[in-house]
């Protein structure tokens, strides 16, 4: 799974259910897959079943993790709320059964939620409570993807340096791994703190190597993200025909991997980079979609983040 190989991943686990040696584990691995490659429907319907025989098995471990995948499934559509529930009750059931890893799972991925609803102190406490949790496990992809979530809030707080060396632990951990996935992701946090740090050309270079390494492994999300956040730094060097470009691969992407979030972000780079152009009308149109994108996802600080770059940005002029 790591390693981007979800077709096989489903594959294998067809091969099983056609031999009748099917489990709710396995179904669950195969829900991860799904998810991964933007199938979410076939995400959905995977979970739902395991979580059925997890609850018919009485095994409240397994129906935590089930829970919390389904969280993750219900983040990617864009349905927060429903992933809020989900990643609560995850997080109930991995107390209750002591489970170290899902309690950090669960409160990294209730950290995401308070950090897009503008929560950032819970934010910053649910991931610090999982860092510590995977610390203790010694599990470096947790530690990786935490760090990695601790940066974006502490760069929202304006704690710059901070955010920098979270972004930068998280890269040293993925690379420690040798997961490519993992190392792009990474990298594209530490690209990101150096342009929120006027550092264009290092964020630059961290994301072209986030971009090959995206484009090696042939995954959506993960180089939908690296294609809007070079849109970001097109943006920032006033190259608006190129950042307009580069967050259209980025919805592309972005809708392929079934990913609302990273839409939204996306179409708000697109509205930038359309009234940097000077073309006011279908700045106007893009920048009512992003809106109402941001607004359904409840994003509360990256709405307020758009307001300011569209205020700032003088059509045909600098950005802000």
């Amino acid at each position: 799974m790591e390693e981007g190989r979800y077709g096989e991943v489903l594959a294998a686990y067809q091969a099983h259910t056609a031999d009748g040696a099917d489990s709710p584990a396995l179904a669950l691995t195969a829900a991860a897959a799904a998810a991964r490659l933007g199938d979410l429907d076939l995400a959905t319907m995977l979970t739902v079943a395991a979580l059925d025989r997890f609850a018919a098995e009485r095994d409240r471990l397994g129906w935590g993790r089930a829970l919390n995948l389904l969280g993750a499934i219900h983040f990617e559509r864009g349905a927060i709320d429903q992933a809020d529930t989900c990643f609560g009750q995850a997080l109930r059931l991995a107390r209750e059964s002591e489970d170290a890893l899902l309690t950090a799972r669960a409160s990294n991925n209730l950290g995401t939620v308070a950090d897009l609803r503008g929560r950032s102190d819970l934010a910053l406490s649910l991931y610090r409570a999982a860092l510590l949790a995977y610390q203790g496990l010694n599990h470096r992809r947790g530690i990786a993807e935490t760090c990695h979530n601790l940066g974006i809030t502490l760069a929202r707080l304006g704690v710059l340096e901070d955010a920098r060396e979270s972004s930068r632990r998280a890269v040293g951990e993925a690379e420690a791994l040798g997961e490519r996935l993992l190392l792009a992701l990474s990298l594209g946090g530490v690209g990101e703190r150096s342009l929120q740090c006027g550092d264009l050309e290092h964020a630059g270079r961290a994301l072209e190597r986030a971009a090959q390494l995206a484009e090696e492994a042939d995954d959506a999300a993960t180089g939908a993200e690296v294609a809007r956040l070079r849109a970001v730094l097109s943006l920032r060097r006033e190259a608006y025909q190129e950042a307009y470009g580069h967050a259209d691969l980025a919805c592309v992407g972005a809708e392929r991997a079934g990913s609302a979030l990273v839409r939204a972000e996306s179409l708000v780079v697109q509205a930038l980079a359309l009234r940097g152009l000077e073309r006011p009308e279908e700045a106007e149109d893009r920048r009512a979609e992003a809106k109402a994108a941001l607004e359904s996802l409840g994003a509360i600080p990256l709405q307020e983040e758009f307001d300011t770059a569209w205020r700032a940005l003088v059509p045909g002029g600098r950005a802000g």
